[in-house]
């Protein structure tokens, strides 16, 4: 009687080395990348202020001197504007927002500056984005 065990042990161990490789397609090019992004929302009769945030990282997480913030929707992208993060990565910044832009349940808020935009050899990497709050 044979024994499988080793056949086993070496499927087993390519499946890992497969799917590590695969894993490391879409990372980001820095091993630190930033705190998950917070993003709230306020509406008032005169329109809506989106606040968006992030927490600090105990890493260097290799970011911009400024974030770039954009909402995207089916119907294309709306500037937010800028942020100055600090050197943990951390920030926090509102924006008015027309009502037109935030009544959208499928857009998000992308971050363009952090390490999620430096991705290794050309990867697709998923970025720095959250789901834009619902009214």
């Amino acid at each position: 009687m044979h024994s499988t065990a080793p056949l086993r042990t070496t499927c087993l161990t390519l499946a890992l080395v497969i799917g590590a490789s695969l894993l490391t397609a879409c990372a980001p090019a820095s091993s630190c990348v930033p705190a998950p992004l917070d993003a709230s929302l306020e509406v008032t009769a005169a329109g809506a202020t989106l606040a968006v945030s992030a927490a600090g990282v105990d890493c260097d997480p290799a970011i911009a001197e400024v974030y770039t913030l954009t909402i995207v929707t089916d119907a294309g992208p709306y500037s937010l504007g800028t942020a100055i993060p600090a050197d943990d990565g951390s920030f926090t910044q509102s924006f008015p927002v027309p009502l037109g832009i935030v009544d959208v349940a499928d857009g998000i808020i992308t971050v363009e500056g952090s390490s999620y935009d430096q991705c290794d050899d050309g990867a697709d990497c998923a970025g720095y984005q959250t789901a834009l709050p619902t009214p």
